[in-house]
């Protein structure tokens, strides 16, 4: 497996992991393909588009002066489906275009409506 930085580590990407023997797709690291469990594992940059398939919002403390945030599952184009925040008008269906905010100093994924 390719020990490749992605946002856990500070870098602004998103990493997909493919198997070069049977083609599948998925998110968290693995040594070997979830689907044929051959260890023929490749590390690739997500292309930073995808669909929101649900919506939760993440309510603070009580008491808390934050509004909390919004967090969503998306399955990007590659095919693995990840949760990250995302802006407050995202709703299942909707292509969203992945970015990266910083919130009390941690790099976080970030999806926004696409535009096109």
């Amino acid at each position: 497996m390719t020990a490749a930085r992605d946002w856990t580590a500070g870098d602004p990407r998103l990493l997909v992991r493919t198997c070069r023997s049977c083609g599948a797709y998925w998110y968290l690291p693995r040594v070997a393909c979830p689907q044929c469990h051959r260890n023929t594992v490749t590390t690739l940059p997500a292309g930073g588009v995808g669909t929101c398939v649900a919506r939760t919002h993440v309510h603070p403390q009580r008491g808390s002066s934050d509004d909390g945030y919004a967090l969503v599952l998306v399955v990007v184009a590659e095919g693995p489906t990840v949760m990250v925040r995302a802006a407050d008008d995202v709703r299942p269906g909707h292509r969203v275009e992945l970015s990266f905010v910083e919130v009390d100093g941690q790099l976080l994924p970030y999806v926004r409506r696409d535009q096109v």
